[in-house]
């Protein structure tokens, strides 16, 4: 299997790479616009096939993609390979726009091709064994979770979808939660979010 890499920084470094470099049975193909990033990952990886530009890896015969870019280009790409019939992996968030992430879903549907959104964490063992340990026995009754970002404030959509968007998504798989029950509260610096606390009401139990 030929799998493609668009944008090799952080999280396919830390993650991707390295797992996906360790199957036998998948050939890698690589893309970033970081020329000197590229080569090195290439020589580290022993990955033949590379180029700086996603659009021409479609010469490259790939069974899927797996999209790690910023998070304002993961629309065009996934479009782009979607409309080649190619599957497409995209790291969360799919996009900051609601209207977009639609699109992109019917899209994918109507010409039948998968479209993943990666929610990396949800497949930890670590984080999946509390949250399935649920029984008549011993239910499952709070949950506190946190995530830690040292000096980032950002603006609230930015750090909302690209990192708190996490915790949110772990704890939600196991609630039915809706808008009408959350209580959220945030702390500024200015028109940038430096933290952000949110509960809500499962039952007569707050999570």
């Amino acid at each position: 299997m030929r799998i493609g890499l668009i944008g090799l920084g952080d999280i396919a470094q830390k993650a991707y790479l390295p797992t996906l470099s360790e199957y036998p049975s998948i050939t890698l193909v690589l893309c970033t616009r970081n020329s000197q990033l590229l080569n090195e990952l290439a020589r580290k990886y022993r990955v033949n096939d590379f180029c700086s530009d996603y659009k021409q890896m479609i010469q490259f015969d790939l069974d899927a993609v797996m999209i790690h870019s910023a998070t304002s280009s993961h629309v065009e790409i996934a479009t782009y390979f979607l409309k080649n019939r190619i599957p497409v992996f995209v790291d969360k968030p799919l996009s900051t726009d609601y209207s977009a992430c639609e699109k992109l879903y019917d899209l994918a549907e109507r010409i039948s091709q998968p479209l993943f959104i990666g929610f990396n964490r949800r497949y930890l063992p670590i984080l999946r064994e509390p949250l399935s340990q649920e029984s008549e026995v011993s239910p499952l009754l709070s949950i506190r979770w946190e995530k830690n970002r040292h000096n980032l404030p950002d603006f609230a959509r930015t750090f909302v979808f690209d990192d708190f968007i996490h915790p949110l998504d772990s704890v939600n798989r196991s609630a039915d939660v809706n808008t009408g029950d959350l209580l959220i509260s945030e702390q500024m610096s200015g028109s940038v979010v430096n933290r952000i606390d949110v509960q809500w009401q499962s039952g007569s139990t707050f999570i």
